[in-house]
C-alpha cells in the first residue's frame, strides 16, 4: 500500500518561532522526505506552514516530524491540535529530540521516535507500514508504546558509509 506522508520541518522551532531564517531547511527532514518518497506520496512543510494549516494535516496516513529538545513545546502544540482537530494516522518523530523519546511518547500523542540516525529504522518502518510485513521489534533504534509500556527496540545505530553516498 502505498502511504500519504507529510514531512515537518520543526527544528529550532522552540515554543512555536524559529531562531533564524525561514528559508533554511535541516538536512535531516530532507534526508527523510528523500526516504519517504520511495513509499507514497511525500509532501513537505515548514512548521509554520503545518500549524497555520492543520487542517490539511488531516488527510495524511503519517506525520514524521523532525525536532531538537528545545522544540518540544511547538511538537506538542502541532501534534495536540492535529490530533484534537482529527488526526487519526500514525506520528513518527525523529531528529535531535529523539533521545528523550520515554518523555515525548509518554506526554504526547506519538506512535513512533527513532532514536538517533533515521537512515536505516525509518526504511524498515515505512515498510512496516506500508506492507506489515515485520513486526515492530524487529526494528532497530525505534521507541513506541506497547501496553502502556515505552519501549525501545535497541539503542542508537549508526548508518554505514556505503548507505550515505
Amino acid at each position: 500500500m502505498l502511504l500519504n506522508i507529510c514531512v515537518i520541518d520543526a527544528l529550532a522551532r522552540a515554543a512555536g518561532t524559529r531562531y533564524s531564517t525561514f528559508d533554511v531547511v535541516g538536512a535531516g527532514p530532507r534526508v527523510v522526505a528523500g526516504i519517504a518518497e520511495k513509499y507514497g506520496q511525500t509532501a513537505f512543510y515548514t512548521y509554520e506552514d503545518a500549524i497555520k494549516r492543520v487542517s490539511r494535516l488531516l488527510s495524511y496516513d503519517v506525520l514524521m516530524i523532525s525536532a531538537m529538545s528545545s522544540d518540544y513545546g511547538a511538537v506538542k502544540k502541532l501534534l495536540t491540535t492535529a490530533r484534537s482537530r482529527g488526526f487519526r494516522g500514525k506520528i513518527i518523530i525523529g531528529g535531535p529530540i529523539s533521545f528523550e523519546y520515554s518523555k515525548l511518547l509518554s506526554n504526547l500523542p506519538i506512535d513512533y521516535v527513532i532514536v538517533g540516525e533515521g537512515e536505516i529504522p525509518l526504511t524498515k518502518l515505512l515498510s512496516m507500514l506500508s506492507t506489515n510485513s515485520i513486526k515492530i521489534s524487529e526494528i532497530p533504534a525505534i521507541a513506541y508504546v506497547e501496553e502502556g509500556v515505552v519501549k525501545v527496540t535497541s539503542g542508537h545505530i549508526y548508518t554505514p558509509e556505503e548507505e550515505l553516498n
